[in-house]
């Protein structure tokens, strides 16, 4: 036993990767210091409009202990496990269970910063062959580099990418010894991705660990049959355990897909960004169509898709190490590692380099996500790798030459390194603009009328903000990150869009989300489109209805004039001014209304007249309205309730029900007395896993206006009813996942014990494991 710790002790590879460690994790403190230790953060573009406001969310939940299963803040309800772009199941959940929203996202972009170093710190060391300051020089290139930073604002895509170097490194274990420890911790590591909520980042990984595999596999010959079979096999333990692992967070997801409004991509819509041949030179000359931050950006598209600064030195020695790639003594991953650099930079070119357009075509995946850009993850994973051969070469010269002392090789690699990491945190520490997040508080006219609202205070009210569009193009502005106006955050929090309600704990019917449900969408999209300026006077005339049929009892829009010259309900109790940004003065001023929807109608509810529907005519019914067909129901007045009702169920008129209590987001209990039959409506959205009781009864739920709850209360007299969200596909999924973490936990138990009675064959074995 001792033989071994001191055997694992005093291996050096094992000490150079440990300092190596240490080392990148004091850089990648220093880097993000100011999100760290400054009271900052990002607050431009998603990572404000959606990120935040969701790690809100799942920062309250956790610090209350309970995994956020359901989102009440947006679109009427939505599901929160099975949003494909968040991650409550993930390890990093647990930052924000011990720190607040702003401090804990600073932390998950340093840490994961810092395990993407690592692991390709790791991978260049063992499939390139190099020494431990190349392998340094590819971890920093690839963990500051302006591809990977820039995802600051997309957390999730970071957190997935951080994944990419370590599936690689554990495909080149699996394949040279076909172990089931280095099975079992590839099958952890892609579960931990999937986890890490960004579909299209496990796509690219995949097609990148399918390309390794097809050019590792034949130069480890011979494939007899039985390792074949055995690689067949680790195979299926690898996607087993990644599966079952991500599964709580998988089945919900699938389940959310199976009712999600499924837009049609197109070529055209795929191709959103793209790497014009004119921005070739971004890995060397990011700034040369102008900078964000400089209010100068001047290049198609936006900057932080196409960025990909990895500065002078790495590309040198990259481009070094491509150019000798071919000789016959050359390191031969390097020849791979080209064609994939040359790939990733043809595939993110788009519609101009037509390689993509094939892809979409030809390659499964590639039809459900846009931006080809997002392919320069390759490009950057070859680029960092090739830029540690480079370096490795260039020592490898200078020692053989016998320039200068024995450690001058050394002296150099670090001074190398030393010069690199100040260029990376030089352009990358600046890349996003960041601020206290008292700066960017809403404390204006309209927040606080809105939460001044007993209606709201008791959550019986929503508000709705149709005009998010025009709000993201007069304060996030892809061409300058800077505003000058110095209540900027103020003002933009106030316009409440698209989901910045949540974080005044204040409900919204609409909102964003990537998957929203197809009743949802249909009802609730349909009613955001009705309340533009460009919507028809049909539309107009029913917009305010169907937004109270939602509790909708406010409404927020950022145009010229206020909305009830054109929209029947609406009542105006506010405007507040914008002044033009001097960053794109083209916008103009910006007003924004603060209107009162006279057509509201309490979130809990007892149905007026009611009208019967078959679940297929439902929404067609409750829908008419909005197409401007005539022989419209009536939602201030009539409920569209899916099945049948016998006629004793209507009533005179829609009775507010006071007795609503949120006691949290996945239960909401009601206390109501009705003097006969009637209908309660709950104005949340009805999704599968959503149940009731009646008076300590479980009941049927109905669709209630296309996508709404209601529960038949069959007599008169005091009922209670309770909702609960306990969605089967989330507990099947998450019995799936904690066995995979038991098995796991097992078998490193079993791993670690039988190293400990072997001490003999695990010193043999380390040899080969000590990367």
């Amino acid at each position: 036993m001792a033989d071994v710790s001191n055997h694992f002790t005093r291996n050096p590879r094992r000490r150079q990767a440990g300092v190596c460690s240490a080392v990148l994790l004091l850089f990648s403190l220093i880097f993000f210091r100011e999100q760290l230790f400054t009271g900052k953060s990002l607050y431009w573009g998603d990572i404000g409009l959606y990120f935040v406001p969701m790690l809100d969310h799942l920062h309250r939940s956790v610090a209350d202990g309970r995994v956020p299963l359901w989102n009440p803040w947006i679109l009427c309800g939505a599901p929160y496990v099975g949003n494909p772009q968040t991650w409550p199941l993930y390890p990093g959940s647990l930052l924000f269970a011990i720190m607040d929203t702003h401090r804990a996202l600073g932390w998950d972009i340093a840490l994961h910063a810092w395990l993407a170093g690592v692991g390709m710190y790791l991978l260049a060391r063992r499939t390139m062959r190099v020494g431990w300051a190349p392998a340094m020089l590819a971890a920093m290139t690839f963990m500051f580099g302006g591809h990977f930073v820039s995802k600051e604002q997309f957390p999730n895509m970071l957190q997935a990418e951080t994944y990419v170097p370590w599936m690689l490194y554990f495909t080149d274990r699996v394949l040279t010894a076909l172990r089931r420890r280095d099975a079992l911790a590839m099958g952890a590591v892609f579960g931990l991705q999937l986890l890490a909520a960004h579909a299209q980042i496990a796509l690219l990984t995949i097609y990148l660990v399918l390309m390794y595999c097809a050019y590792r596999i034949p130069s480890l010959r011979p494939w007899t049959r039985p390792r074949v079979l055995r690689l067949a096999c680790l195979a299926v333990l690898i996607v087993a355990i990644a599966v079952c692992l991500d599964a709580g967070q998988l089945l919900p997801t699938v389940e959310l897909y199976q009712n999600a409004w499924r837009q049609t991509l197109t070529f055209k819509n795929v191709n959103r960004f793209y790497l014009p041949f004119s921005q070739l030179g971004n890995f060397v000359a990011p700034n040369l169509h102008g900078h964000p931050m400089d209010g100068n950006f001047t290049a198609v598209g936006n900057f932080w898709e196409t960025c990909a600064y990895v500065g002078v030195l790495p590309l040198l020695a990259a481009l070094g190490a491509a150019a000798l790639a071919w000789r016959r003594r050359a390191i031969k991953p390097s020849r791979f590692w080209t064609v994939i650099f040359v790939l990733g930079v043809w595939m993110a070119t788009g519609r101009d380099g037509h390689l993509y357009h094939l892809a979409y075509k030809a390659l499964p995946g590639f039809k459900s996500f846009h931006d080809p850009a997002r392919c320069l993850l390759w490009a950057s994973m070859a680029l960092s790798l090739l830029s540690a051969v480079g370096l490795e070469i260039a020592t490898g010269f200078v020692r053989k030459k016998r320039w200068g002392g024995v450690k001058t090789p050394v002296w150099a690699a670090l001074a190398v390194l030393a010069v690199v990491f100040v260029d990376l945190a030089r352009f990358g520490g600046g890349i996003y603009p960041v601020a206290a997040p008292s700066a960017m508080a809403a404390t204006g006219v309209v927040s606080m009328d809105i939460r001044l609202d007993p209606a709201i205070q008791a959550r019986q009210a929503r508000i709705m903000a149709p005009d998010g569009g025009r709000v993201w193009q007069r304060f996030t502005s892809v061409k300058s990150y800077r505003q000058d106006l110095p209540e900027y955050g103020g003002l933009w929090r106030e316009t409440l869009s698209p989901n910045l309600a949540m974080e005044l704990g204040v409900a919204d019917a609409a909102g964003y989300e990537p998957e929203t449900r197809r009743d949802t969408e249909m009802v609730a999209g349909r009613t955001v489109a009705a309340l533009k300026p460009g919507a028809g006077p049909r539309e107009h005339a029913h917009a305010a209805t169907y937004a109270g049929a939602m509790g909708v009892r406010y409404i927020i829009t950022d145009r010229e004039h206020p909305p009830d010259g054109a929209i029947p309900g609406l009542r105006t109790l506010a405007m507040v001014l914008t002044p033009p940004f001097a960053s794109h003065p083209e916008e103009g001023e910006g007003y924004e209304h603060l209107s009162i929807n006279t057509r509201w109608l309490p979130r809990c509810r007892l149905a007026g007249g009611i009208v019967s529907a078959s679940s297929r005519d439902a929404i067609l019914m409750t829908m008419q309205g909005l197409n401007g067909r005539a022989g419209f129901i009536d939602l201030h007045q009539d409920t569209v309730i899916v099945g049948p009702v016998p006629p004793n169920y209507s009533r005179p008129a829609v009775t507010p029900v006071p007795g609503l209590h949120d006691i949290d987001p996945e239960h909401v209990s009601v206390s109501v007395t009705t003097d006969g039959p009637a209908v309660l409506v709950l104005a949340d959205t009805l999704h599968q896993g959503w149940t009731a009781t009646l008076d300590g009864r479980p009941v049927p739920i109905r669709s209630a206006d296309g996508f709404l709850r209601a529960v038949l209360l069959p007599s008169a007299g005091e009922h209670h009813v309770q909702f609960a969200y306990q969605p089967a596909s989330f507990q099947t999924g998450l019995y799936l996942s904690l066995l995979a973490v038991s098995f796991l936990t097992a078998s490193m138990v079993y791993i670690v014990r039988t190293r400990a009675i072997f001490p003999a064959k695990a010193a043999g074995k380390a040899v080969m494991d000590c990367e």
